[in-house]
């Protein structure tokens, strides 16, 4: 399943999210070069970025077992391509918007998708010393959310959560 991720569902090399894991596709021929489910009506290039985020974690998670580079490096490019789109998000918007065109940046839909895997993509690979530092992890859940994400998944080192 990984190899499938890594060669098969690549969004193209250019344009805001390049070489970035698709969550679904026309799969009639391999590697995937559309969108399908619905999404394929709004362009060629429409992908889900939290569904990036969720593959990114499934690769850092592989990479972890089978220590072979190739998911570690693509976990990595789902990571940046995140942080490099990634605006503040607040009630009405999300930190990525649900749906949006791989190349052009043109989207669709202000309501989240998962964030949860992004942030676990995230934390993942700060745990194992790659691609973004505990400072900007801060940063992050201060974008999103307007509180320190560090605090939320690591309770016990905050005086009101967990032992003491």
């Amino acid at each position: 399943m990984g190899d499938f991720l890594i060669y098969e569902t690549l969004t193209p090399d250019k344009g805001v999210y390049p070489r970035f894991t698709r969550s679904t596709g026309h799969n009639i021929k391999l590697p995937i070069e559309r969108s399908s489910q619905g999404d394929e009506k709004l362009g060629k290039y429409v992908i889900e970025p939290d569904k990036g985020g969720m593959a990114g974690y499934a690769l850092a998670l592989l990479f972890e077992v089978t220590q072979e580079e190739k998911y570690l490096a693509q976990a990595i490019q789902n990571a940046d391509v995140l942080l490099k789109n990634m605006r503040r998000g607040d009630a009405g918007h999300s930190p990525w918007p649900f749906r949006v065109d791989a190349v052009s940046g043109k989207y669709w839909g202000e309501r989240s998708g998962n964030m949860v895997y992004i942030l676990r993509l995230f934390e993942q690979l700060t745990e194992n010393g790659f691609a973004i530092s505990r400072y900007l992890l801060r940063i992050i859940g201060k974008k999103i959310y307007g509180f320190s994400f560090l605090k939320i998944c690591h309770p016990m080192t905050t005086a009101t959560h967990g032992p003491r």
